[in-house]
């Protein structure tokens, strides 16, 4: 395990409130909202009508807070390539809430509609990016938990997302892909912060060498 200063444990206290935060904001949301499909619609269309203004805060709010979980990251391990994943992740979902979505399968889509569509790309490639390059770096340590774990969550997150083009359940696969992924953030940043760290993501243009590219796992947690 490694020691991490006060500054850092909060920066990554911040990637491991953010995910359920922002599940727990939006299934109270969806509760309260009348006439809401959560099987058929997406919970970006929550940011639509008059109370849309707290499923935009939700994704500002959780936008942020995975930003500094991404200043957490870098002080932690001093991977380059992590934390700028995650900072790619946070500035889509800021994007994601200053750009309100149209309602599912709507032909032809706002202008607005349409950054916003474009902003979830970074979102749902990002996170299962992230849980692959999580995967080669726990295969080199030999932890085969994480290594399993990541993998399948990248796969089963790539997979589900395709549900988006049902009509009459994209909001229920992308809920499960939404929980996949906010669920493996969650479980990284409380093992980063409880400091288990190993040397195999290497920082921008350099192989992976002892400590200067270290992340997330030991050897066999």
């Amino acid at each position: 395990m490694t020691a991490l200063d006060p500054t850092t444990r909060r920066l990554l206290t911040c990637g491991v409130v953010g995910p359920p935060l922002f599940i727990i904001a939006f299934l109270v949301e969806e509760s309260l909202r009348p006439g809401y499909d959560l099987l058929r619609q997406t919970v970006s269309e929550l940011a639509i009508g008059r109370y849309g203004w707290q499923q935009i805060a939700n994704f500002l709010v959780y936008g942020v807070l995975l930003l500094l979980f991404a200043a957490g990251l870098r002080r932690a391990t001093r991977s380059v390539v992590l934390p700028a994943l995650v900072v790619l992740v946070a500035v889509a979902l800021i994007v994601s809430g200053l750009f309100v979505t149209d309602p599912v399968h709507t032909d032809p889509t706002s202008w607005h509609g349409t950054v916003h569509n474009i902003a979830a790309i970074p979102v749902f490639l990002g996170v299962p990016l992230l849980c692959l390059v999580v995967a080669v770096s726990s295969l080199r340590r030999r932890n085969w938990g994480w290594t399993v774990y990541s993998t399948v969550t990248a796969v089963a997150m790539l997979a589900t997302i395709q549900g988006l083009a049902s009509e009459a359940y994209a909001g229920l696969f992308q809920r499960i892909t939404i929980v996949l992924g906010w669920a493996w953030l969650n479980l990284l940043a409380l093992r980063v912060r409880a400091g288990h760290l190993a040397p195999s993501v290497p920082r921008g243009g350099e192989e992976g060498c002892s400590g200067s590219g270290r992340v997330l796992t030991d050897e066999r947690g």
